[in-house]
């Protein structure tokens, strides 16, 4: 029988509790950038003085602001989405455009060359488009929405948006569009 050195034994759990203790002091006091995290996304009603209601969804994020418009007009939902930035963040953005588009849960939608459909006003790029119905079918039940820019590269530029928390006021919203 091997006989146990409790002297050692003792040493190597003080100094694996003392590292614990250390690791968690250490994780708790470590600085957290709440600039680094995106808030959730708000929705509204908003109210125009001529026009009908929308509803405005927005998601802020460390470098910019994914504001999404939804429009009800004639029994059809039409989708304005913004990409909100720097006045001249957007415009360079825009005229490099080879294409735009929406996307919803990584599905490119409603896609246009160049710049059309798209245009700036003041910091935001807006991209306007009709939703035929498989798109506001796939827009009630989605979990991320996109806009985005391309230049033909081989990266895209836009904003997204997670919709989960406000999927009651879109589906509010689309149903009183159809009445």
């Amino acid at each position: 029988m091997k006989k146990i050195n409790w002297k050692l034994a003792s040493l190597t759990v003080a100094v694996l509790v003392i590292v614990t203790v250390f690791a968690c002091q250490v994780k708790e006091s470590a600085p957290t950038d709440a600039s680094d995290v995106s808030e959730p996304t708000t929705a509204q009603i908003k109210s125009v003085d001529v026009g009908p209601d929308y509803l405005r969804l927005e998601q802020i994020h460390p470098e910019v602001i994914a504001r999404f418009l939804f429009t009800c007009i004639e029994g059809r939902i039409y989708w304005n989405a913004g990409i909100v930035t720097t006045p001249e963040l957007s415009s360079s953005k825009l005229k490099l455009a080879t294409k735009n588009y929406l996307e919803i849960d990584d599905e490119q939608i409603l896609t246009s060359k160049g710049a059309s459909g798209a245009e700036v006003a003041d910091s935001t790029i807006w991209i306007f488009r009709p939703l035929e119905a498989e798109h506001v079918r796939a827009l009630k039940k989605a979990e991320v929405l996109g806009a985005w820019i391309e230049d033909g590269s081989d990266f895209r530029w836009g904003a997204f948006m997670h919709i989960a928390n406000v999927r009651k006021e879109i589906n509010s919203y689309v149903e009183k569009c159809k009445e």
